[in-house]
């Protein structure tokens, strides 16, 4: 019997695998679950920190924004302290003028004049001065007072004006009350809500070295009252001082001029008393003013010449007392 050769003695044997490569542990991920790629993981986390970066920002827009704010609320306060204070000085002027125990027409009228000029210079200078953001309902409440002091000093020029054109008319105390009584409403309009608002927004805001700028303009309420109005006029009506240069003249048919003038408005004073017809005050003696002159003389029982002497001015004086 035959032995195989040596090389077949133990069969068809399966040759050994070569050993792996040991080059450490490969992690095995678990069923279900995969890591994402590389590149998404980098893109989170840059979005993560551009997400803090946008928050840090905003906040620190918002702080400097506060504090900008409040700059802004001090400045225009700041700014509108000027045209207040001008304000305030114009309605000095008036109250002086309400309260004056002497006053003639030409006072009244050139004080009115220059006090409501005074006034429309404030309220444009204030008009001109942008709020800051915060502030803009209280500077629209600021403007409708200072559109008050220029609506009552306006009304005053004119209604002093026609009283003494027609100084019988009984209404002309109401009347003046009623237009003293639009600058007296803004007092209250600056005081009571311009000025409190903008004292709670500033309060709000945690500004503490700010405020609104004060501004009254009628100081003693009492000169707006009828009663008040009335002695105004009066004073108004009173004679003329003997020692003004223009009651010393001697006047006569043909005169023109400012002393011709203050007669005419006394005389119609001394006409209105007696229900006579008034004459016109153009400053020229004519005609209407010889023969009022003389229905005074008359009544004076001097010599009705309608020549305007020392005896008929003195007549004059003492009727109207």
């Amino acid at each position: 019997m035959e032995l195989p050769p040596a090389d077949d003695w133990f069969g068809d044997v399966d040759e050994e695998p070569s050993p792996r490569p040991r080059f450490g542990r490969v992690p095995v991920e678990p069923a279900g679950r995969r890591r994402p790629p590389l590149d998404r993981r980098i893109a989170v986390r840059l979005g993560a920190v551009a997400a803090a970066i946008v928050v840090v920002a905003v906040v620190i827009a918002a702080l400097a924004g506060g504090s900008d704010a409040a700059g802004a609320d001090r400045s225009y306060l700041s700014r509108l302290a000027a045209p207040a204070a001008a304000s305030q000085d114009a309605g000095n002027q008036l109250s002086q003028l309400l309260a004056s125990r002497r006053l003639t027409k030409a006072q009244l009228d050139a004080g009115l004049a220059a006090a409501l000029s005074a006034e429309q210079r404030a309220s444009a200078q204030a008009a001109s001065l942008e709020p800051s953001p915060r502030l803009r309902d209280e500077q629209n409440a600021m403007l409708d007072a200072l559109r008050l002091r220029n609506a009552g000093l306006s009304d005053l020029v004119t209604l002093f004006h026609d009283a003494e054109a027609t100084p019988t008319k009984s209404t002309w105390p109401t009347l003046l009350s009623a237009a003293a009584d639009r600058v007296l409403a803004s007092d209250v309009l600056w005081h009571d809500v311009f000025q409190a608002r903008v004292q709670a927004q500033l309060a709000h805001d945690g500004v503490h070295d700010g405020s609104a700028p004060p501004s009254t303009f009628l100081s003693d309420p009492k000169l707006a009252t009828p009663a008040a109005m009335s002695a105004v006029l009066a004073r108004l009506r009173a004679p003329t001082s003997p020692t003004s240069p223009s009651s010393s003249a001697v006047l006569k048919t043909g005169d023109k001029g400012a002393a011709v003038k203050a007669w005419q408005q006394e005389l119609n004073k001394w006409l209105s008393r007696k229900g006579l017809t008034t004459i016109t005050v153009d400053g020229a003696f004519g005609p209407a003013t010889a023969d009022a002159t003389m229905r005074l003389q008359q009544a004076a029982g001097l010599t009705a010449d309608g020549v305007v002497g020392p005896a008929t001015r003195r007549a004059l004086a003492a009727a109207l007392r």
